[in-house]
């Protein structure tokens, strides 16, 4: 871990590039679950062999996997995880954490995840390192060193991803309602936004530099998914202002978890956007999962996900 969650000023517009689109989700969904050859990850993830190819490619290129041979004749390779791989695993324990609160038809009746140091069947709770409390949006407190609307010149507006009617799929995934935010980089963009304290229209313009209609259609998608709510501030003329429900704080620990996974991985040594304190214990903020039965930290080699 490092000494505090640092959002890093280009490091979280590379992590978003790359993990918020909906087939690097889906893939990455299908590797923890052991699935990893080409062919049962184009079955498991309804994804075209064109974008599953490209996805794979991008992943490995950014060290998240590599892959290995398993056949000489035919060649054939599987895919497993690097170091960085294995660091992200601790952002989706948050989302299924999410998943299971949220939208628990279809996760929780298909997986159960196992402490194995414990035995019992758990929930993983994003918990404060140096008091070990779990970690709630109302115990931080927010530095803002620069701007976070620092993108790079070459960040490119894009539209919604493919791979989203992979979701409608009838087989049992981990991430669905959750996958749908966070596969769309725009929506995860303006998440991370209103964590900050933009509120309003032209801040979440300026945050997130996105196009106007994008943002129109981002905002109001969020709202009708109950992430956001959408109220008045001034009648005459009639102005709003977006805030987060309960629903949308309670993607925090995804978000805690993903800056530390960008603080270690991407330009660790550049300028810092954002400091965290938990005010609970005063200190600067670092998190780990720990387990909801026994308290403690949990590791990914303690765990099992198991499928019914």
């Amino acid at each position: 871990m490092t000494d505090t969650i640092n959002e890093n000023q280009k490091g979280i517009w590379q992590a978003v590039d790359l993990i918020c689109d909906t087939p690097v989700l889906l893939i990455l969904q299908s590797l923890w679950l052991g699935i990893n050859r080409f062919d049962a990850l184009h079955e498991a993830t309804g994804l075209t062999k064109t974008v599953m190819s490209d996805r794979l490619k991008k992943l490995s290129n950014a060290e998240i996997i590599s892959r290995r041979a398993y056949n000489t004749r035919p060649l054939r390779y599987e895919y497993i995880f690097q170091e960085r791989g294995f660091k992200l695993f601790e952002t989706a324990l948050m989302m299924y954490r999410w998943e299971n609160t949220w939208n628990p038809d279809g996760v929780s009746e298909s997986f159960k995840l196992q402490h194995h140091t414990c035995g019992e069947y758990i929930m993983p709770l994003c918990a404060c390192i140096s008091c070990k409390d779990e970690v709630n949006p109302q115990d931080i407190d927010v530095t803002l060193n620069i701007d976070i609307a620092n993108y790079p010149e070459t960040y490119v507006k894009r539209r919604r991803q493919s791979g989203s009617a992979a979701l409608k799929k009838e087989k049992p995934i981990i991430f669905q309602e959750i996958a749908e935010i966070f596969g769309d980089r725009w929506s995860t963009l303006i998440v991370r936004a209103a964590f900050f304290g933009v509120k309003r229209y032209d801040g979440f313009l300026k945050a997130t530099n996105a196009s106007t209609n994008i943002l129109a259609d981002r905002l109001s998608w969020l709202s009708e998914k109950g992430i956001l709510k959408k109220q008045e501030y001034q009648v005459n003329p009639p102005r709003f202002e977006y805030v987060l429900r309960r629903k949308g704080l309670e993607i925090l620990p995804i978000l805690l978890f993903m800056l530390d996974w960008v603080d270690t991985v991407f330009a660790p040594n550049d300028p810092k956007t954002v400091t965290l304190r938990h005010t609970k214990c005063g200190s600067p903020l670092k998190v780990a999962p720990k387990c909801s039965h026994c308290g403690e930290i949990l590791s990914f080699d303690e765990l099992r996900l198991k499928t019914s």
